[in-house]
């Protein structure tokens, strides 16, 4: 495969998946609606993908030792932003933690420019000044400092900042193969589904009696159609640019935001649409000024699905 075809796989493959995340919110809601809301909808989808995972990550175990310490900063990083945005999505605006989550262009600029020492450009400025700018509307244009107000905003929150600071990793130079970065992913999500316990209700920590199957099997399901999906991302990843990344998994935001005004019944007034719109900005800002092509590490020995 060419690099160009890569490139337009990866970018194709990630755009769908932003899709399938856009309307993840809808299953996790009704598990909470069939009492099994708070941690369990992380805990059933990340326990059911590593169920399905390291029976072929086992395979290669001389591989999971080597690489241990990259497989636990991907997993801390990518497998905790999704963990700590799937328990956002239950204690906060479906539409305000998937913007929270997509400021990630935001952290991707000040990463680079911190770690790299990146000369400030203009488009640079201009994503800062998007990205705060749809931060403020969103949480509350003219009521003072935009300061999250909640758990499930400062979850949504980090969660974008961790995930900009896996996806700036990954494309780095990641050894591990790909199989193995999706264990990493499941694994990091549970542990950090589980560090953030304390945060929530008590009542919403406790199993139902009698368990209900139905919203289990919901929660399996949603771990088999999102496995390829993930995956593909995480591939992506190694070849693409950290923002562009980012800008394709904006799908999510009009998928998102469409569904949950029509289907949960949340409001989508001016303040939503225009923080909406300066976070895609920012985003787009970002795919202009990055021009830098991955390390050829990327794809260096490590795995034969490289």
């Amino acid at each position: 495969m060419t690099s160009d075809s890569r490139t337009l796989t990866a970018s194709i493959g990630v755009a769908v998946s932003g899709v399938l995340w856009g309307v993840f919110w809808m299953p996790v809601r009704y598990m909470e609606s069939q009492s099994l809301g708070g941690p369990w909808p992380s805990i059933v989808f990340f326990g059911a993908t590593i169920l399905m995972v390291i029976p072929i990550a086992l395979m290669s175990w001389r591989s999971l030792i080597r690489n241990t310490l990259e497989i636990v900063i991907i997993g801390l990083l990518c497998g905790g932003a999704f963990a700590l945005y799937i328990v956002s999505l239950l204690l906060t605006d479906v539409v305000k933690a998937i913007l929270m989550f997509y400021l990630t262009p935001v952290w991707s600029t000040l990463g680079v420019w911190l770690l790299y020492r990146t000369r400030v450009t203009w488009s640079r400025i201009a994503v800062l000044v998007c990205g705060f700018g749809g931060l403020w509307v969103i949480l509350g244009a003219g009521s003072g400092i935009p300061w999250p107000t909640g758990a499930g905003d400062w979850m949504a929150l980090v969660s974008g900042i961790c995930w900009a600071g896996g996806s700036m990793y990954l494309y780095r130079g990641a050894r591990s193969s790909h199989t193995e970065q999706l264990l990493a992913f499941s694994l990091g999500g549970l542990v950090l589904t589980g560090a953030v316990l304390p945060l929530l209700p008590t009542d919403s920590i406790a199993l139902p009696q009698p368990v209900d199957w139905q919203p289990l099997m919901v929660g399996v399901l949603l771990a088999v159609v999102m496995l390829p999906a993930n995956w593909l991302v995480l591939w992506a990843a190694g070849r693409l640019e950290p923002a562009r990344v980012g800008i394709l998994l904006m799908m999510e935001v009009v998928v998102g935001v469409i569904t949950a005004a029509i289907f949960a019944g949340e409001p989508f007034t001016w303040r939503e649409g225009l923080g909406a719109g300066l976070i895609v900005a920012a985003g787009l800002f970002e795919v202009a000024q990055q021009t830098t092509p991955a390390p050829s590490s990327n794809h260096l020995a490590g795995s034969g699905e490289r």
